[in-house]
This record gives structure tokens, sequence and C-alpha cells, in this order.
């Protein structure tokens, strides 16, 4: 009789659960990535730099643990969730995710950059591949965020800036949480303005961060918050 009843609650939570099959439905995701008012161009190799003028050659980084929440609710999130950006590659700036048909949500939250443990797991597949350009090693782990490109006002080899934000260790775990209020629709628009992200930074001084380290924490912190829905 026992093993009958614990049989029936059983069956009953696996109908009332919201993990049991359901479904889906296809939710794009499209980065919009902006110079000021402008969409974002990458420059050329060697594209000539005219006076008080930047040229970005690359911009790149890491979307990982995508969620939902309705309220303080979470709705859904992404499995294995990795997702590499390329600003020079049009295609890696929509995510088309396979979300609950019936979800509703209020917000959405990820990860700019990469958590600690994917980055002592060794050498990954696909986004996480370090054939990506994106990986350092294994002493340091991944590149969350990198732009690179030249500017008047940098006074190195032809006018570049690098900036190579990452890092895992406590002291200086770069990796940042975004989180935005958004609507519950069929698409949602998420803008990064790169123009506002160089904004305030001295290039005379602060050009070229190539290592983990307290100011590839601060400036990772300054890329989070740059993040924005877009209507």
């Amino acid at each position: 009789m026992k093993c009958f009843v614990v049989t029936l609650i059983c069956v009953a939570a696996f109908f009332c659960s919201p993990s049991a099959a359901q479904d889906t439905k296809k939710l794009p995701i499209t980065f919009v990535l902006t110079y000021g008012l402008q969409p974002l161009n990458i420059a050329y190799e060697n594209e000539p730099l005219n006076k008080d003028s930047t040229l970005i050659q690359a911009c790149r980084f890491y979307i990982s643990a995508i969620e939902f929440y309705e309220d303080d609710r979470l709705q859904w999130k992404e499995s294995n969730s990795y997702h590499l950006l390329d600003a020079a590659t049009a295609a890696t700036l929509q995510l088309l995710l396979n979300v609950p048909e019936k979800i509703h949500y209020s917000s959405i939250k990820f990860r700019l950059g990469i958590d600690s443990t994917t980055n002592v797991s060794g050498a990954m597949g696909g986004d996480l591949d370090p054939s990506k350009g994106m990986y350092w090693s294994w002493q340091s782990g991944y590149i969350n965020f990198k732009l690179e490109g030249r500017n008047t006002k940098c006074p190195g080899r032809n006018n570049e800036f690098h900036f190579h934000l990452g890092g895992y260790a406590s002291s200086f775990a770069s990796m940042q949480t975004v989180a935005l209020t958004t609507e519950n629709t069929n698409s949602i628009a998420i803008q990064f303005d790169v123009q506002q992200f160089l904004s305030g930074i001295d290039l005379t001084t602060q050009n070229n961060i190539m290592i983990p380290g307290n100011d590839a924490v601060i400036l990772s912190k300054k890329a989070a918050s740059i993040f924005t829905t877009k209507k």
C-alpha cells in the first residue's frame, strides 16, 4: 500500500513539475553594437587614422548563463550557456533560444564572461575552443571581453590600444552579472555602446591591459554597466 501511495505522488509531481516536457518556441536575442549613435563598424587592416578619431578593429565578448525572471522568480535558464559574440561576424550577434512557449518574464540576466569552474576545466569546444583567440592559458583562463583599436591619443605603436579583460582568481575575478528589465515580447534587443565604454578612459596612459588585475576588474564592471535593453 505504501509503495502504491508513493507511486501516485511521484506521478503527480511529474505532471505538476515546471521541468516536465512542454511546448517550446524560438526567442531571438539580438545584440546591437554601436559607437555612439551609429552602428559599430570594424575597421579594416591599415585603415588610415584621421586626427582626433577612433578606429575599432576588434570587439568580442562572452555572454553566458542566460536566465529569465518574472519579478524575482526564475522562469527559465539555458543549459551549457556560453556564447562568443563578435562584432565582425553579424551571425554571432543573434542568439536563438529554445524557451517554453508560455513563458512570462520581466527581466533577463546573464554573465559577461566565463565562470571560474569552466576556466579551470581544461580545453573546451564550440565557442569555448581556445582557437577562437579568447583563451590565455590554464593559469589565466578566458578573456571575457576584448576591445582593440586605434586612437590618435595612444602614444604606442600605430596609436593602438588593447583591452583584454579576464581573470578568474578570487582577487581578480572579472566576470560580471548583467540584469536588465525587459518586456515579455517575442524578441529582445540589447545594446552595447563602445563609445560609452571608452569615455572616461585616458588613452594617453591607459591603453594596454593584457593580463588579469585590478584594472581589468574595474573596466569589466564598467563594460557590464553599459548593456541596455533596446525598444
